[in-house]
């Protein structure tokens, strides 16, 4: 016997009588994400220095429009933001702090290539010549120790390179008094209980679909496309409850 065809009505129908299953799947699934969310939450602690380029040269700020002030402070900008990213100058900050904290080198490397990618963040603040280096480490005092490295590295990097005294540090690393992130206990509560909803019903719906037994009247008609002239009533089942022929 081929499987039965489902309407949006049988559909309904099948959330009607076993919504409590879907909705038992979704209590559960929301549980397990929540307590996975707090057993493997992680704080990081964030530490930012703003710097400021003070390098106008090309550009003169009495004459020019505002449309070429911001095009040019973006330029300015990305052009020693480009020096700040290379893989030598992260070498440099990486190498400068092993040597400054052995220990806590020791105890979690940060070479420069996980600075590079999962540590440090650049950010350019629109239409300004500032950007801001921002570090993002599991130790508050790490993070400031590196962000106090390149208050450092930074200037004396872009002077050797550009031989221009070009960038101030505007405002200092300091250690981060809260984490940056949070657990996210409720959104993934949410989201298990969505994925644990929707899984229960394609569940219980696969199991519905390739259920071929034959359960009533309605069944027969539309899996043989026949008219169904009658039917033996059940007389147990009407004994029972109270409904059979000679009751008394």
């Amino acid at each position: 016997m081929e499987k039965r065809d489902f309407s949006l009505l049988d559909i309904l129908q099948l959330l009607k009588i076993r919504w409590w299953i879907i909705l038992l799947a979704a209590i559960i699934f929301a549980s397990g994400a929540g307590v996975f969310s707090y057993f493997t939450y992680e704080p990081t602690y964030s530490s930012s220095v703003t710097v400021y380029v003070n390098d106008q040269t090309g550009q003169d700020s009495n004459t020019a429009d505002d449309v070429s002030q911001v095009k040019w402070a973006k330029e300015v900008v990305n052009s020693y933001l480009a020096l700040l990213k290379t893989n030598d100058f992260m070498e440099e900050i990486s190498s400068e702090y092993q040597a400054r904290f052995p220990e806590a080198w020791a105890e979690k490397t940060y070479s420069a290539t996980k600075l590079a990618k999962s540590c440090v963040k650049y950010t350019i603040i629109e239409e300004t010549y500032l950007f801001t280096f921002t570090v993002t480490t599991h130790d508050k005092e790490v993070s400031y120790n590196i962000g106090k490295i390149f208050e450092e590295l930074g200037p004396k990097k872009i002077l050797e390179v550009t031989g221009k005294e070009a960038v101030k540090i505007a405002d200092s690393s300091r250690i981060a008094t809260e984490a940056s992130n949070s657990r996210n206990m409720a959104r993934n509560s949410i989201m298990g209980f969505l994925i644990g909803a929707i899984l229960a019903f394609l569940v219980v719906l696969i199991i519905e679909v390739s259920d071929v037994r034959i359960k009533d009247e309605d069944d027969i008609v539309d899996t043989y496309s026949v008219p169904l002239l009658g039917s033996v009533p059940n007389f147990e089942s009407a004994k029972k409850k109270g409904y059979g022929y000679g009751k008394k």
